[in-house]
């Protein structure tokens, strides 16, 4: 037989799709690759993710956290994987900038021992803002009064955002 170097979990990167968010934002993917960096097997493959302020305030309770179905549960010795996690920030979630870190742990498969891998270096971070909140200020046409049936008509709307994230208004 070989005497196998144990697993071991490496974070090698956290990543989220978004730098700014917004209270009440779901579907917001965060990646989490992680390398195995024994030679053995690892099996039972879990995470999380962790939110903290940036005086160390661990907020994760602002946050819903859901794994993908169909991240890697098993990781050969030596290579690298993606963990894929969909997040949904809470509606009074901490508006600032917020540290994303994460927890892996998985079980080594020559001896069935826990192993976990923490990002402390490791991290990305996103900052949380309030929904945006428009208000239709003005509307005024060209000429000043219309009739039913009337054509070529210029409208003009002045808006207001209050909120602090962008808002698009399209045709």
């Amino acid at each position: 037989w070989t005497v196998q170097k144990a697993s071991s979990i490496d974070i090698v990167s956290i990543s989220a799709a978004r730098d700014f968010v917004s209270r009440g934002q779901n579907d917001i993917l965060v990646i989490v690759n992680i390398k195995n960096s024994g030679q053995g097997d690892l099996k039972e493959i879990s995470g999380v993710l962790l939110f903290k302020t940036a005086t160390n305030q661990v907020v994760s309770t602002d946050y819903q956290v859901e794994a993908a179905v169909d991240n890697p549960t098993t990781l050969k010795g030596g290579l690298t994987t993606a963990l894929n996690f969909n997040v949904e920030v809470g509606a009074e979630a901490t508006n600032e900038i917020i540290s994303l870190f994460s927890t892996i742990s998985g079980k080594d498969l020559n001896s069935n021992k826990i192993v976990t891998g923490s990002s402390t270096a490791i991290k990305d971070s996103w900052t949380v803002q309030s929904v945006p909140s428009v208000n239709i200020k003005t509307i005024q046409t060209t000429p000043g009064s219309v009739n039913r049936g009337q054509q070529n008509i210029s409208v003009t709307m002045s808006v207001e955002n209050s909120g602090e994230a962008d808002y698009t208004i399209s045709d």
